[in-house]
């Protein structure tokens, strides 16, 4: 059986073919006007054939659609415009196109891919899709037009197919099944039952299926709930006051809500783990969050809070590994019996998406009700009270499932509609599992649909795409464009103040399909959009977030100063003049990033040469592509791959010849975190830090931790211990680097103290409020930047490893200077005088070590892996 691809109209097909004579079809059409082009195999005759039909086998169409063929080592035929009735018959079945003989006699027929037909013909723009409550009635709505029949089963009690009290057909209205109910069913569940012709199945089908645009759902997802987003039993007190302060800076705190609060002794056990935790004023996390809040984190930004799949939500099933403060080194234990239990634990990052508008039941007291939805408002309430925004990471990429099994919604709803298929029909999996295609326009009404939900329903304050660049740019800019729409006076909210960014990464289905069309970095510039700079975490990290280059070394973990001669490095050279080179290249990079990473922006590199940013090349590809600093979110390490604690321990020297000490200090890994969080906090555009990051956390060297559990996910508030040595990460992510990491989680040399976790979230606090309490990070603009942040020269020649940035709009002056060597480094540049003074939060109380700091005319010397800030004698900020 051979596929292709081709295009009919404006309507892209996917064509199987069931060769029955010589035509051999191997390739995608080619997209014409009202064209289908076939491209055949070479040599392959197509002579006998003389016309095509478009037809359903299992009935006979009421008009036929028959059409004259062209060919030029190709079979193009025009297609004939249709009705709305015509391509509503055309759509409720199998789609063929059949090819015949000067006789009418049949050659080849072929299956039909109907997205783009079912987009030109049966979009629906409406906005009360899924259940929308009035005082007389409950309406229902489901877009399926591919669909025979459907009916919407009531039942009674949750998750009891017993339980039925009536089945009502839904009337179809241009692709539209709707009916109205009675309010005496509010509370009640429901399923559909939609008969539709499923392609992969290639026959006709039942499917039973929960709503996809269902607002609440009963425990484990099996059965829709009847439930008015405004019903009074979802509503906090103060929920309905109209404020939000615009967004005057943006730092991003990123976390997850189990590791948040799944060991926080502030709140009982019965409450770990859930929204309702972070309302307690008791909870250690809370307190933690506030502080943060004080120093200055803007935003908390969840992992996903929708329903998920992959969690067991009934309570009485659940088998959690119960977190202790026990160290254990290298033992394999733990991540045996992770997984023993990981099918069946409370823990998963939650990328898997299931149903989108409904809140997780595990994040919940009680999943079947409206508990849910009240504790997720409480707890956005609560978080806001504090100070902190928030935002919520959305997976509009993939679904957990696309086929037709229990975790499966949208493809038993319209098979294959919702997903990007290859030219053979399958549905692409670059993502880790089905892949959605947001190119069809139903997929892009759900993505703004459910982002319009969460931002007026839920008050969250920004959206993080997954896997961004699966969408394309234009999607993107659609999104944004009906958010902007939204007022405070008419939504409660203003959708100018919501903050999107995402991962524009280079891979994935659309982009090794349409990779112009793509929403990755290169293709983002001016939409406003925020994209995360891997630019600057691998050049201050070194290597990527590939496990493969765990031990390479970058700007701040000791690349030429202090190699770690790691028989593991991929991208190392041995050669210490080539690493100063390198260390040199690396920095010019993160300046770029420091001044915004703003594609124009004039960079001076190291040798002297002035370029604009998008000129000077990172692994191959422009460093800097945004337009203004709003579009670049800069990180150091997020949930994805090792922590930053981790990566600072695969590339500080461990036990290395002819060092000495020759296994890295806890000190040293300490200043090596605070140096690394310093440059991002100081950076123009949004920061962005791993949650925990502050407190040296570890997940014991995991370099995927999305399913490991609490265990090795948990951050500790009493700051014992930052979690390394729990163990040998899970086997079925990391058991190639067992042998890496044995030694190290064996080894005491590698642990930190008490004092240590202290040190570095006194010094992050700071470098917070260095940043909130001044008007020299508000940059946005190219034209701000390359007035006002300079990199300083030294009078005898660049220093690698040593960046010293001066800010100045005016009003406010600041130095700072980013020694990342293992030695005092001392800048010489005559600006300095000793009218320059320590910044007045950076006291021998935050880091004594600064104290060794020397301020002369024209120059100034600045101790080992450290960050120094320099304001003038005469400003408010002086020490």
């Amino acid at each position: 059986m051979k596929r292709i691809l081709v295009t009919i109209s404006l309507l892209l097909y996917a064509v199987t073919t069931l060769a029955k004579a010589n035509l051999i079809i191997t390739s995608r059409g080619i997209w014409q006007e009202n064209t289908i082009t076939v491209t055949l195999e070479n040599g392959t005759s197509i002579h006998e054939i003389t016309s095509a039909k478009i037809v359903n086998p299992l009935k006979k169409l009421s008009y036929p659609i028959t059409t004259n063929l062209s060919f030029n080592n190709k079979i193009s035929f025009n297609t004939p415009n249709l009705t709305k009735d015509q391509a509503l018959e055309l759509v409720k079945g199998p789609l063929k196109i059949e090819l015949l003989n000067f006789a009418g006699q049949q050659v080849d027929i072929t299956s039909v891919q109907i997205a783009k037909l079912l987009d030109k013909y049966f979009f629906y723009a409406g906005n009360d899709l899924g259940v929308k409550y009035s005082r007389n009635n409950i309406q229902l709505k489901l877009w399926a037009p591919t669909a025979l029949d459907v009916t919407v089963k009531i039942y009674k009690e949750a998750n009891n197919l017993n339980s039925l009290i009536e089945s009502v057909k839904l009337q179809e209205d241009g692709g539209v099944w709707k009916t109205n109910l009675s309010t005496e069913y509010n509370k009640y569940f429901y399923l559909y039952e939609i008969t539709v012709f499923d392609p992969a199945q290639d026959s006709i089908v039942k499917n039973i299926v929960t709503d996809p645009y269902s607002t609440n759902l009963t425990t484990n997802s099996v059965m829709s709930q009847l439930v008015d987003i405004n019903d009074q039993e979802t509503i906090p007190a103060n929920w309905t006051d109209k404020k939000q302060d615009p967004n005057k800076d943006i730092v991003i705190y990123e976390t997850h809500i189990r590791d948040l609060t799944a060991n926080d002794k502030g709140v009982p056990k019965e409450l770990r783990g859930t929204f309702k935790a972070l309302t307690l004023e008791t909870s250690e996390a809370r307190k933690h969050l506030a502080a943060l809040a004080q120093s200055g984190i803007t935003h908390i930004h969840f992992l996903p809070l929708n329903d998920f799949a992959s969690v067991e939500e009934d309570k009485s099933k659940i088998q959690n590994l119960d977190v202790s403060d026990e160290i254990v080194g290298a033992s394999k234990d733990p991540q045996e019996k992770i997984n023993e239990t990981r099918f069946n634990d409370s823990y998963n990052w939650g990328y898997d998406p299931f149903h989108y508008l409904v809140p997780e039941g595990s994040y919940s007291t009680a999943p079947t009700g409206t508990s849910r939805m009240l504790e997720l408002r409480e707890m956005v309430l609560s978080l806001k009270k504090i100070g902190l925004k928030v935002i919520i990471d959305v997976v509009f990429n993939h679904t957990f499932s696309g086929g037709n099994d229990r975790f499966s919604v949208l493809n038993k709803v319209v098979p294959n509609y919702y997903y990007r298929l290859n030219e053979y029909g399958y549905i692409y999996n670059s993502s880790c599992c089905s892949d959605t295609a947001s190119e069809n326009k139903m997929m892009e009404k759900l993505m703004i649909d459910t982002s319009i939900y969460w931002i007026k329903n839920y008050k969250v304050d920004g959206l993080r795409f997954d896997l961004m660049s699966f969408h394309t740019r234009e999607n993107m800019e659609k999104v944004k464009s009906e958010i902007e729409k939204l007022t405070l006076e008419n939504d409660g909210v203003d959708g100018k103040n919501i903050y999107l960014y995402g991962e524009g990464w280079t891979y994935g289905s659309l982009v090794s399909t349409n990779y112009q069309k793509s929403f990755v970095q290169l293709n983002s510039y001016g939409a406003g959009i925020g994209q995360f700079n891997d630019r600057i975490r691998d050049a201050i990290r070194g290597g990527t977030t590939s496990p493969t280059e765990k031990s390479d070394q970058g700007f701040a973990t000791g690349l030429f100063y202090d190699f770690n001669s790691e028989i593991a490095n991929r991208n190392t050279s041995p050669d210490l003049w080539q690493q100063r080179g390198k260390l040199l290249h690396l920095g010019d990079v993160i300046k770029i990033a420091l001044a915004g990473n703003l594609r124009d922006y004039k960079i001076k590199d190291h040798n002297g040469y002035i370029m604009p940013a998008k000129d000077l090349h990172f692994r191959g590809t422009p460093t800097a592509y945004s337009k203004t600093t709003i579009e670049t979110v800069n990180y150091v390490s997020a949930h994805d791959g090792y922590s930053l604690f981790d990566a600072i321990n695969a590339k500080v020297p461990f036990h290395t010849p002819n060092r000495h000490p020759s296994v890295t200090t806890a000190q040293t890994k300490q200043r090596i975190a605070a140096l690394s969080l310093g440059l991002v906090i100081f950076s123009q555009g949004v920061p962005f830090i791993e949650g925990g990051s502050e407190l040296l956390r570890s997940k014991s060297g995991d370099a995927d931790s999305y399913d490991s559990g609490d265990w090795f996910n948990v951050i500790d508030w009493s700051l014992e211990w930052n979690n390394w040595a729990k163990g040998l990460p899970v086997s079925f992510k990391n058991y190639d680097d067992w042998s890496f990491w044995l030694p190290r989680l064996n080894d005491p040399a590698t642990y930190v103290e008490k004092v240590n976790i202290q040190d570095n979230l006194k010094m992050v606090k700071a470098y917070l409020k260095i940043r909130k309490h001044s008007s020299l990070f508000d940059i946005k603009d190219l034209k701000r930047a390359q007035d006002e942040v300079t990199f300083l020269s030294n009078k005898d020649g660049e220093i690698p490893g040593f960046i010293s940035m001066y800010l100045n709009n005016k009003k406010e002056e600041m130095i700072i200077l980013f020694n990342a060597s293992n030695k005092e480094t001392t800048l010489h540049n005559e600006i300095i005088n000793p009218q320059w003074t320590l910044h007045k939060y950076l006291t021998p109380g935050v880091d004594e070590v600064l104290s060794n700091t020397s301020i002369e005319d024209g120059k100034t010397t600045v101790p080992p892996r450290s960050i120094v800030v320099l304001v003038r004698k005469d400003s408010h900020f002086a020490n």
